[in-house]
């Protein structure tokens, strides 16, 4: 009895799956529907939400970090961006102790942390001239020969997209 009811499942998942893709393949491409349709086909051409994935990565690994110690180096009570999320997010007495110990040990290491940050942001943002070379070969749909100097100029772009 299961395997009809799996087979039937199926069945409609594919007739839903066919009716969709003839709705969208019905679409004027001059209409809204149609331009929307043609904008979501090249943003997975191009592997956007891989792209976005990348971006959110080199948000929370490079640019976070940096952010954090720059607040160290900037404030002379350790425990004052603790103490402003403690309050700004309402956390219970036990959230709160965790996040300004974390805080307040993370002061004493302001080379190692200066440090952690800028490496965090060359290791992922090396990638990133990469990434962005990739994203226009594919949107424009052309071929690029590999070179030997590809990482330097890569490296260049991400210091270019830091300024």
């Amino acid at each position: 009895m299961k395997p009809a009811i799996a087979s039937r499942t199926r069945d409609r998942a594919v007739a839903l799956s066919t009716r969709c893709q003839e709705w969208v393949d019905c679409q004027p491409p001059e209409s809204a529907k149609g331009v929307c349709i043609d904008a979501w086909r090249r943003y997975r051409d191009v592997q956007g939400p891989l792209q976005s994935a990348l971006l959110s990565l080199y948000i929370f690994v490079a640019i976070l970090p940096a952010l954090l110690v720059m607040e160290g180096y900037l404030e002379n009570d350790p425990t004052a961006l603790a103490k402003s999320m403690v309050e700004q997010y309402g956390l219970s007495s036990t959230t709160a102790q965790l996040v300004e110990s974390v805080f307040s040990h993370g002061q004493q290491h302001h080379l190692g942390a200066a440090l952690l940050a800028v490496a965090g942001a060359l290791f992922i943002g090396i990638n990133f001239g990469r990434v962005f070379q990739d994203v226009h070969v594919k949107a424009w749909g052309i071929t690029l020969p590999k070179k030997r100097f590809d990482y330097p100029r890569y490296l260049a772009a991400c210091s270019a997209c830091t300024d």
